[in-house]
């Protein structure tokens, strides 16, 4: 009986707000997003298809296997994010084997049904037509679109302490301007007003270093003197998690 009480309180507290379970691959889907902003920003440097077909390839290995998991997650915004890579690896690596100087017309038609915003943007490039070059460019510069729209909908899976707080110090402390009900900050008794005037027994010596403290990872958890108003101070932990939605 007593066994069987004690696991019903451990239940009861790992799934209570600020320990609730992450989502299911919640951290896969955040470092997909992440190599992908990367493989957009190289197009802008000195794109190698080579290098490009590597990293394009791990990738989409790590997209199936997520979307295996987690078939119902962004399944819209990746999609799209998965086949624009698929293009321009096929455009790329036609360009390559077949020495291609402009697009085959059949390959255009194809590329203006499925983006329809893509013929202006190939016009406008500084190569300009429908060559190999100024296609994928165009390709890489939609994905870009599906990207940060991917990127803002996972933001949400991100640990975070839950509360923001204003830029500079005032009086010595930060002062808390924001502190979401869902998050771990609000749970420990973190509220709008409060003054945190030290960490880990640290004084608060300015914005940097304290923002600086906050960026551990998952699971991390900091001790907070807080002061609000004329009241004694008082010492709260506070715990990095994943906001229960």
């Amino acid at each position: 009986m007593k066994k069987t009480i004690f696991l019903l309180l451990m239940l009861m507290f790992f799934t209570s707000p600020g320990f609730a379970t992450n989502p299911p691959g919640h951290t896969d889907i955040l470092q997909i997003v992440s190599d992908y902003q990367n493989l957009n920003t190289s197009f802008y440097t000195d794109p190698d298809y080579y290098q490009f077909q590597k990293e394009h390839s791990r990738i989409n290995e790590k997209v199936k296997a997520y979307q295996e998991a987690t078939p119902k997650s962004f399944t819209t915004d990746l999609n799209a994010v998965y086949i624009i890579y698929n293009d321009i690896n096929a455009l790329w690596k036609a360009k390559i084997d077949n020495l291609l100087i402009v697009v085959p017309t059949q390959t255009s038609l194809e590329l203006k049904e499925k983006y329809p915003d893509i013929e202006s943007i190939v016009n406008k490039s500084i190569m300009g037509g429908w060559n190999p070059d100024s296609t994928i460019l165009a390709l890489n510069y939609l994905a870009k679109k599906n990207i940060d729209k991917l990127a803002t909908q996972v933001e949400i899976l991100k640990p975070t302490y839950g509360f923001k707080y204003a830029d500079g110090l005032i009086g010595n402390s930060i002062f808390v301007s924001i502190v979401d009900p869902k998050g771990n900050a609000y749970q420990a008794g973190l509220r709008f007003g409060d003054r945190i005037t030290q960490v880990n027994g640290m004084p608060v010596k300015d914005a940097d270093t304290f923002t600086s403290m906050l960026a551990g990872p998952e699971g991390s958890r900091l001790t907070f003197h807080v002061k609000t108003d004329d009241t004694p101070v008082r010492v709260i932990e506070v715990v990095k998690t994943v906001l229960v939605q």
